[in-house]
């Protein structure tokens, strides 16, 4: 069976944080295994003429992804990543942009958003702005 589109992103994103930190991302504490702290998901938007402005899950080939995020570049850069394995599976008939949207996983708050859309030029996906990061501090002390 193939892996999903966000599960192969999340593979990229957990090598680079090992990268980083010499192979010390450890996802456990004293007593207990650490929760994920971020659900990632992809949202398009509604094509038709009703349906504008109003965000739906992309689909079944697109699943919600949990990931262990622990402050705001680490976050931006899994949006961006997500976003990316995202455009380039993502058939551009299906949609005219789409998002990926990251909720924290202790309160159901979004805590972060990058929106992609098809250039009028190439036809091609691009992020249409930087990942917008809104981590808040309940988020990062129980983050850390």
């Amino acid at each position: 069976m193939a892996e999903s589109p966000l599960s192969v992103a999340l593979c990229i994103v957990q090598f680079e944080r090992m990268c980083e930190t010499g192979g010390s991302d450890v996802q456990q504490s004293d007593d207990h295994e650490e929760k994920p702290t971020v659900e990632l998901r992809v949202e398009v938007a509604g094509r038709s003429r009703f349906d504008r402005g109003r965000w739906e899950l992309a689909g079944p080939q697109f699943p919600s992804a949990l990931d262990y995020l622990y402050n705001g570049v680490e976050l931006a850069r899994a949006l961006r990543v997500y976003g990316a394995v995202v455009a380039r599976l993502l058939d551009r008939d299906e949609a005219n942009s789409f998002r990926v949207l990251a909720t924290s996983t202790l309160t159901g708050e979004p805590v972060g958003v990058c929106e992609w859309q098809v250039s009028r030029e190439t036809g091609q996906w691009w992020a249409a702005e930087a990942p917008m990061v809104l981590w808040g501090p309940r988020d990062m002390c129980t983050a850390a």
